[in-house]
């Protein structure tokens, strides 16, 4: 295995000087990210070759994605930061007090080579001889190039210069001696846009979009009409505002907008910088820390990425990027006054000021910069894990990846300390050591060591795995990940209401299950691996959908218990419930399906009647159908089915829900998967994957997860979320298909308490790149409270059974009547539980053969749902009761 170390520094958490560096060590297979949400450039900025795009908002950002951001040296504070720009909008460009203030960007050879295009817009509202606007220049070497004001004469304002140089040759000067083009009334204090042109034949300059110089190189004043071009040596850095090399020439004024292209703009492309109006779009909405708490942006703060703002109550929403700012290019807000909400759900920040505020577009310009400041009083990480494998094909030729992804989300304010992953897979998935990081066994779980975690970084492993040739076309897998240590600041000590109020006595209930095909038997073993148990748990057995039976169980330390069922058709799934203070509060589960049994049965006649047809069946995909109870953000279970051939760019809901319509309970989190592959003839460049959430699901609880490849996501406008691919050189199908294929998957909470007959829809959009959008199939969900009975019905009458029920009046608000039509006189099971499996009523009756009548006074019980259990020793059915 060829390994290679990856170094990344990351600032120390509420360290305003960033002197504080973290190191970390990741093996190739182990990849550490941090989220790189870029800001949109504005619509009219040319893409193609640009090197570097600084909109001086108050920063010395770069938004060009090449990361040639500046570092900003204000020790005098006599002047803001930031200043406003052509628009009048503040916070949106960056003022020069001509006496201490400059941008200094690293060197990069992109800022050496021709062709090069330079533009800038520019307000100068005092004279300094030789002041530079942007300098790249060494005098002592005549090597380089700036451009600077200067005078003609003793008289100020009326001339500017510029040097374009080469240890041989020059380009509007020669060697210190430059070539003079007159600017009228250069330092007028209104704004101006100047961009030079550069290339193998000379250089071009424009004020306003109109082209008022132009000069051929030259050698030494002139002479030699085809000089060679010698390329620009220095390393010097770009400094705006001031000398580089002598820290001299301090620019007074206010700069915006400046932009470095590696080829020569044509004129269209400088009127289109010149004649920009959308502007007002870039960053105008700023979360920031706010060291002070005193709700100013002062100095050179820390924006907070990945925060969400709600538009009018969440008619539209943004996100900020990765410096902390928003904006609203891509909303298209009609003139008018817009209520602003910064959302702090599921982070641990908290605002220093209002979280709400206002903003106004005016002639389609917003006008006013708007400022929202978050305090971290609490420290403490905001950790999720995510595990999945988007493919499961059996006895394959290569290895498939299982993909584990552990973050410390950007809403978290502190490191999430010493972090490892315990993966859980079941048989029949063999793990290939080779290609797989490295990992410790305990017991039957790998562990893999990550370390410190930083606020809005994530972990990716990749385990490589084979799947059994046994295994069986539509049997269920199922993985689990589980990120460790629980941090004590994100453990909530309230109780929710229920029959336990005691604190978490710190056990830990796990479910295993297994079919003994010689005892004729399924059976399922709940462990407690951690302290004895002060309150008693809810165990919820279900078999194909529906609810089977209830037990309470209250467990010793180390301790187990065992039950067992007969081995028969269909998907058998025992759930059990931890402590309600449980770290995560999950629901551990396992499943046993077609125990003995294969798809669509063996094609034995088992039950003698001359008909193969639905003996011993079981259908494929059940174990998705109900929640996989891996709610805690510190669990995360996959099932997936083995599969043969599939739709390489399709769309999956999980849990799947029941029946045709996929029936789920309310309140549940829901967890999406899109895969795309490329199928055409040609590598992909660029992906994008957009999906529009429906307005059932709770936007404000999205989290992105584990993924195929790196990339950038945003969520905008009128709930979509946007997944994009930069450069990732996907190839096509027929060149190598096993590395075409990709997928992203996401978490969303549903909106609290959809009424019954809800429905969810999902549709994706895939684009390779230029190409016509890919559209998903769509995912469907209806909300069901009450899913996991015989059909949802409450009178349903079974012509094949013993026992035929029929319950009246329902609903009702004091008796009910059981009427029961029994083939022979018998015991029956009479069990009433709550949608929780709490047990109201628990009683046997003996059945005459026939007609038989029970009533239930259920005036005391609570306006809701609940569930009546009947069986007589052969079969069990549940019916839904209403009590209003």
């Amino acid at each position: 295995m060829i390994i290679k170390t990856i170094t990344h520094y990351f600032p120390k958490i509420n360290d305003r000087s960033n002197k504080m560096k973290f190191l970390f060590i990741a093996f190739v297979a182990i990849i550490y990210s941090n989220f790189a949400f870029t800001q949109n450039l504005p619509s009219y900025v040319p893409t193609d070759s640009l090197a570097a795009w600084w909109p001086l908002d108050g920063n010395g950002v770069d938004l060009s994605g090449n990361s040639h951001n500046a570092s900003i040296n204000y020790p005098s504070q006599n002047y803001p930061v930031a200043s406003s720009n052509r628009f009048g909008v503040s916070n949106s460009a960056c003022f020069f007090d001509g006496v201490d203030d400059h941008l200094e960007v690293p060197h990069h050879i992109d800022f050496n080579n021709l062709p090069l295009t330079i533009s800038f817009w520019i307000k100068a509202d005092g004279y300094v001889n030789g002041a530079k606007i942007i300098d790249k220049y060494c005098c002592a070497t005549w090597n380089g190039w700036n451009i600077q004001f200067g005078s003609i004469n003793g008289i100020p304002n009326s001339w500017e210069y510029a040097y374009f140089t080469s240890t041989c040759n020059g380009l509007f000067q020669s060697y210190c001696n430059p070539i003079e083009f007159p600017v009228s009334n250069g330092f007028d204090n209104t704004w101006h846009n100047y961009v030079f042109v550069i290339d193998t034949t000379g250089g071009k300059v424009y004020r306003d979009a109109q082209l008022i110089f132009q000069q051929p190189w030259f050698i030494n004043g002139g002479g030699d009409p085809t000089p060679i071009i010698y390329p620009v040596a220095t390393e010097l850095p770009v400094t705006i505002g001031a000398d580089g090399a002598f820290d001299g020439g301090r620019f007074h004024g206010s700069l915006d907008d400046i932009g470095i292209w590696k080829r020569a703009l044509n004129e269209s492309e400088i009127l289109q910088l010149y004649g920009s109006s959308d502007d007002f779009c870039i960053n105008h909405i700023k979360v920031f820390n706010d060291y002070d708490n005193d709700c100013l942006l002062e100095g050179n703060y820390m924006g907070i990425n990945n925060m969400l703002l709600s538009i009018n109550s969440g008619q539209m929403v943004l996100m900020t990027n990765q410096f902390g700012e928003a904006n609203v290019c891509d909303l298209n807000l009609q003139d008018g006054d817009y209520q602003v909400e910064l959302i702090t759900n599921n982070t641990s920040w908290d605002p220093s000021c209002s979280p709400t505020g206002s903003i106004s577009i005016i002639n389609g310009v917003q006008d006013s910069t708007l400022l929202f400041g978050l305090v971290d009083v609490s420290p403490c990480p905001v950790p999720d894990i995510s595990i999945i494998c988007p493919t499961i094909r059996r006895c394959s030729e290569h290895t498939w990846p299982i993909y584990v992804k552990a973050c410390n989300l950007f809403g978290g304010t502190a490191v999430f300390e010493n972090a490892y992953v315990l993966v859980h897979l079941d048989e029949g998935i063999i793990v290939d050591p080779a290609t797989t990081p490295p990992f410790t066994m305990v017991g039957d779980l790998y562990r893999f060591e990550i370390g410190n975690i930083n606020p809005g970084q994530c972990v990716t492993i990749i385990i490589n795995a084979n799947f059994s040739c046994d295994l069986e076309l539509g049997e269920t897998l199922c993985m689990e990940a589980t990120l460790y240590p629980v941090p004590d600041c994100t453990q909530n000590n309230t109780p929710p209401p229920g029959p336990c109020q005691l604190p978490w006595d710190h056990s830990s209930l796990s479910v295993e299950g297994w079919c003994d095909e010689l005892a004729d038997s399924i059976y399922f073993i709940v462990t407690n691996s951690g302290e004895a148990m002060d309150c008693s748990s809810e165990v919820r057995v279900y078999l194909d959908n529906v609810l089977y039976d209830t037990y309470t169980i209250q467990l010793s330390a180390e301790s187990d218990t065992t039950f067992a069922f007969p081995s028969t058709e269909g998907t058998w799934i025992l759930q059990a419930d931890q402590h309600p203070l449980h770290p995560g509060n999950s629901q551990p589960n396992d499943h046993v399906e077609g125990c003995g049994d294969e798809p669509g049965g063996d094609g034995d006649d088992d039950d003698g009647d001359g008909d193969t047809e639905d003996d011993d069946e079981w259908t494929p995909g059940m174990a998705d159908n109900l929640p996989c109870g891996d709610q805690s953000p510190f669990v995360d279970v996959f099932c997936g089915e083995v599969v043969g051939s599939f739709d390489p760019n399709d769309k999956k809901g999980f849990p799947d829900g029941v029946g045709e319509s996929h029936e789920i309970q309310p309140n549940l989190q829901m967890q999406y998967l899109i895969r795309f592959q490329n199928t055409g003839t040609a590598e992909a460049y660029n992906i994008i994957i957009r999906d529009t959430l429906d307005s059932d699901l709770d936007i404000t609880s999205v989290v992105s997860g584990v993924s195929s490849h790196n990339h950038t996501f945003n969520i905008y406008g009128q709930r979509i979320l946007q997944w994009t691919f930069n450069n990732i050189m996907l190839p096509d199908s027929g060149t190598n298909e096993e590395a075409s294929h990709g997928f992203v998957t996401f978490t969303v909470n549903q909106q609290p308490d959809l009424l019954d007959g809800s429905v969810i829809n999902n549709t994706a959009a895939i684009y390779f790149d230029f190409n016509d959008p890919i559209i998903t199939n769509t995912t469907v969900h209806t909300i069901n409270c009450c899913i996991f009975t015989t059909d949802g019905s409450a009178n349903q009458q079974y012509s094949d059974s013993e026992l035929n029920v029929r319950i009246f009046p329902n609903p009702s608000e004091n008796i009910i009547h059981l009427s029961l039509y029994s083939v022979n006189q018998e015991n029956t099971h009479i069990r009433i539980t709550d949608l929780l499996g709490r047990v109201l009523l628990n009683e046997a009756k003996e059945l005459i053969s026939g007609n038989n009548t029970i009533s239930y006074n259920i005036s005391d019980y609570a306006p809701g749902v609940y569930l009546i259990h009947l069986g007589n020793g052969k079969e069990q059915q549940v019916f839904k009761v209403v009590k209003e």
